[in-house]
C-alpha cells in the first residue's frame, strides 16, 4: 500500500498551500539582509585583526645652521622611518610611552612619516589595532621628537602643530554589498525550502488526495471550529448525503469511528488531545443510531487536515486490514474551508455550465 509514494502531483493544491507561504520568502530575505550586515559589521569593526585606527600628526622642524650659515636640513623621510626606532635618544622616549604589550618591531610597522623639506613639514601616520594604542603611540613619538629637537645641535625645536583624532579605517566598504548578498542568499534558500517542504508534504488537503493515496472513499469533510458554512458549495451537505446512503438498505449493528491522529497520539505520546476527540464527537453526532466509538469490524476513519504523516496513516490502515476489518470510507476533519474554497473556486462555475448544456442536450 505504497501508492502514496507514486501518487500524481496535485500541482493546484502545491501551489495554492505555496501561495499562502509567500509571507516567508520576503521575511527570510529581510532577515538574510540583517544577518549579512551583522556578519560584515563583525568581521570589519569587531574582530580585532581586521580594525585599524589611524591618526595623522603634523610637526613643524625649525633647522639650526652650521658655522658657514648653511641650515641643516639634510633629514628626509627614509631617515626619519629609520631615526625613530634606531636613534637611542629618539628610541628611548618612544619606549617611555610604548603601549602595554607593543613590540618595537610592532611599533616601527605601524607608523609612517613623510618631510617635505621645502616647508620644512613633517607627517608622521600611525596605525594600530586599536584608538587607544594609535593614541598612546601617536603621544610618545610626538614626546620623542620634541625632546630631540630641543637637544640636538641640527635644530632649533621640532613643534606639534596638530593630531586628528583617532578613526576607524574601512579600506573598502562593502556593507551594500554583504546586504544584499544576504537578502538574496535569504530568497533563494526560503524560496526553495518553501517549495522543497511542500512537495515532500504528505498529510491530507483535499478530499481526492485521499481517495487516490488510500484507495477508500472519502465520505465528506467536517470544517475546523466556526468554519461549517464557509465550505464550497460542492462540500456542503456531502458527508450527511454521504452517510445516509452508506446506511440506506442495509443493516448495520453500529459503526467505529476510528480517529488516525488519536491512534498515532497513543502509540507515540500515550495520549489523546481535545481537538482529535472533538472531531469524532461531531460526525458521532450526525449518525448517532450506527456511529460508537466502541470496537467494531466496520468502520469510518478519520484524518485531519493537513496533520497526520501519509506513511503512519497507511502503516494504520494496513494494520486495521489486515486484522479483518472493513473500512467504509474516510472524513477529513479540522480542514481550512477558506484554503478548500480557493481550491474548488471554479467547480461550482463548472457544475452550473454542465448542468444547462444537459438541458439543451435534452
Amino acid at each position: 500500500m505504497d501508492r502514496h509514494l507514486n501518487e500524481q502531483l496535485n500541482r493546484r493544491a502545491v501551489y495554492l498551500r505555496t501561495l499562502r507561504k509567500l509571507w516567508v520568502i520576503p521575511a527570510a530575505a529581510l532577515v538574510g539582509a540583517l544577518l549579512g550586515l551583522l556578519i560584515y559589521t563583525a568581521a570589519v569593526t569587531v574582530i580585532s585583526g581586521h580594525r585599524q585606527y589611524e591618526q595623522t600628526n603634523k610637526f613643524y622642524i625649525e633647522f639650526a645652521y652650521d658655522e658657514r650659515g648653511n641650515a641643516y636640513d639634510y633629514y628626509n623621510a627614509a631617515t626619519w622611518d629609520d631615526l625613530l626606532f634606531a636613534h637611542p635618544d629618539l628610541w628611548n622616549t618612544i619606549e617611555e610611552g610604548l603601549p602595554e604589550g607593543m613590540t618595537k618591531e610592532q611599533a616601527r610597522a605601524y607608523v609612517l612619516t613623510d618631510l617635505y623639506s621645502d616647508i620644512r613639514l613633517m607627517t608622521v601616520i600611525v596605525t594600530t589595532p586599536t584608538a587607544e594604542g594609535t593614541q598612546q603611540l601617536s603621544q610618545a613619538i610626538r614626546n620623542s621628537l620634541e625632546r630631540f629637537g630641543a637637544q640636538q645641535k641640527e635644530f632649533d625645536e621640532i613643534r606639534f602643530l596638530s593630531a586628528t583624532e583617532p578613526k576607524l579605517i574601512v579600506v573598502s566598504d562593502k556593507t551594500g554589498s554583504a546586504v544584499m548578498l544576504g537578502a538574496f542568499l535569504g530568497l533563494l534558500i526560503s524560496g526553495c525550502l518553501l517549495l522543497l517542504l511542500e512537495l515532500l508534504d504528505d498529510a491530507v488537503y483535499v478530499p481526492e488526495d485521499a481517495a487516490r493515496r488510500y484507495g477508500l472513499p472519502v465520505l465528506g469533510v467536517l470544517a475546523a471550529d466556526g468554519q461549517k458554512s464557509s465550505l464550497p458549495a460542492v462540500l456542503q451537505g456531502e458527508l450527511e448525503q454521504s452517510l445516509s446512503r452508506m446506511t440506506e438498505g442495509k443493516e448495520f449493528h453500529s459503526v467505529q469511528v476510528l480517529d488516525i491522529t488519536a491512534q498515532m497520539q497513543e502509540m507515540v505520546e500515550h495520549r489523546q488531545d481535545a481537538t482529535v476527540n472533538r472531531a469524532a464527537e461531531q460526525l458521532r453526532l450526525l449518525a448517532p443510531e450506527v456511529l460508537t466509538e466502541e470496537e467494531r469490524d466496520s468502520k469510518i476513519v478519520i484524518l485531519h487536515y493537513g496533520q497526520q504523516s501519509g506513511s503512519a496513516a497507511e502503516h494504520i490502515l494496513s494494520r486495521l486490514q489486515q486484522e479483518g476489518s472493513t473500512i467504509l470510507g474516510t472524513v477529513i476533519a479540522d480542514a481550512d474551508a477558506k484554503f478548500l474554497t480557493r481550491y474548488y473556486e471554479n467547480t461550482d462555475l463548472l457544475h452550473l455550465l454542465s448542468g444547462k448544456i444537459r438541458k439543451i442536450q435534452r
